[in-house]
């Protein structure tokens, strides 16, 4: 008897009618009808039995009548995909001859024992060379003196499709580009001496706390600074502007000089005072001393104009006085606005976002959607285009074809997702 699965394989018709006479038209003009001794079909029937690599169903047709049997063989012999069908009646009467597998390209060959008063009589029908489809189907239709029948198997359900694999793998990667906001730079040039600024009134400067600015009588001017305070400021220290060396007034608080919108910088460390401006022409000098100087000193006459940046200072001094002096001629630049630019350079990382694979059959019909990529199992013998998607645009797409029992390697390599998105870069100046 069948099991359930067995069942819904196989559907049989059963048709009690006389048909001897036109049973000769059902078979296919490519099949072959060989009439041959019960022996050589027994032999036959042996060999199919012996072979592990044929899988076989029992009892068909199904309680037909008590004088019909039937057993089917399906699989891979000697390399050539086979179906088998054996009938056996056990009435008087020689079995039809018709045979056909609708729809799938295949060799038929019907063996047959004729009627010899026996009662019995054995057909054998072989199908080789199986193209099998999902919609092929064995039909096979018998019949003699006392009744007739047909048998109708889905071969693509019961012979197993050939299959194989695609092995799909890439690299999804994004490109950007840096946009920033850059300073844009303006030169500036002084024909006069340069000197800190440190002027009072209208054109007061704002020093650190422990700075003091003080004048000679010439109008260049010094700074008074605690050692302390300026420790404190780490490795940052403290911006000094730098003004013109005027001074219209003589009370104090009409001492000043003109700014010109540029700085220099202090700093103390590791007991060591740095000074350093940024100077694209010209140079400038400075003079250290621990005690204060008196106001008709003339400081140009012992200053070098050097750039020395760099002073030792004693043990234990709690303040120092540092003169600070630019050639006629100096040129700098200075930052008065910001522009929007990009580096020139496209960079590239690893695609994070979501994306589909389709894979296509050779009409055009998807056959498999995956999240992922890699193995892909049980596709059918032939053509398939595999194509890559990322937001219902496909940016990838390669052929491939699948063998039987064997994986196709479908590697895109790196595969560009977009072009060059920006990436923004927060100017240093003006914080956009």
């Amino acid at each position: 008897m069948m099991n359930q699965n067995q069942k819904r394989i196989i559907s049989i018709f059963v048709v009690f009618a006389l048909v001897a006479g036109c049973l000769a038209t059902i078979a296919p003009a490519s099949a072959e009808l060989k009439s041959v001794p019960e022996s050589e079909i027994d032999l036959m029937v042996r060999d199919l039995e012996a072979n592990s690599a044929l899988t076989r169903i029992d009892g068909i047709p199904e309680s037909i009548n008590e004088h019909t049997f039937a057993t089917l063989w399906y699989g891979d012999k000697d390399g050539v995909s086979v179906v088998y069908l054996l009938i056996k009646l056990t009435t008087s009467g020689k079995p039809a001859d018709g045979a056909t597998l609708d729809n799938t390209p295949a060799d038929v060959i019907y063996y047959y024992v004729p009627d010899q008063g026996n009662g019995n009589s054995f057909s054998l029908i072989k199908f080789s060379n199986v193209d099998v489809q999902a919609d092929s189907w064995i039909s096979v239709s018998i019949a003699n003196s006392n009744h007739a029948f047909s048998i109708d198997a889905s071969v693509g359900d019961i012979f197993p499709l050939k299959s194989g694999s695609l092995g799909v793998s890439a690299t999804l990667v994004e490109q950007f580009y840096n946009e920033y906001h850059k300073p844009v730079t303006k030169m500036f040039e002084s024909k006069d001496t340069l000197v800190s600024w440190v002027g009072y009134g209208v054109n007061a400067a704002t020093l650190p706390n422990g700075f003091n600015g003080g004048f000679f009588d010439n109008g260049m001017t010094y700074l008074a600074i605690n050692v302390a305070d300026l420790v404190a400021l780490g490795d940052a220290g403290a911006d000094i502007g730098i003004a013109l060396s005027n001074m219209p007034g003589k009370s104090i608080s009409e001492k000043w000089n003109t700014p010109v919108d540029h700085t220099y910088n202090l700093k103390i460390v590791d007991a060591q005072l740095i000074v350093t401006c940024d100077l694209i022409a010209g140079n400038f000098g400075t003079l250290l001393s621990t005690t204060g100087w008196s106001l008709n000193y003339n400081p140009t006459k012992d200053i070098k104009h050097d750039n020395k940046a760099t002073y030792v200072l004693p043990e234990n001094v709690g303040t120092i006085y540092v003169f600070f002096h630019i050639e006629k001629g100096a040129k700098w630049l200075k930052v008065i606005d910001c522009e929007w630019d990009y580096d020139g350079e496209i960079y590239t990382e690893d695609f994070t976002g979501s994306f589909t694979v389709n894979v296509l059959d050779s009409n055009g019909n998807v056959v498999v959607t995956t999240d992922e990529f890699g193995l892909i199992n049980d596709l059918a013998e032939g053509a398939y285009c595999v194509q890559i998607i990322v937001d219902d645009v496909v940016i990838a797409g390669k052929s491939a074809n699948v063998v039987a029992n064997d994986t196709a390697d479908v590697a895109f390599g790196e595969v560009i997702v977009n072009t060059a998105p920006q990436r923004i870069v927060v100017c240093s100046v003006c914080n956009q």
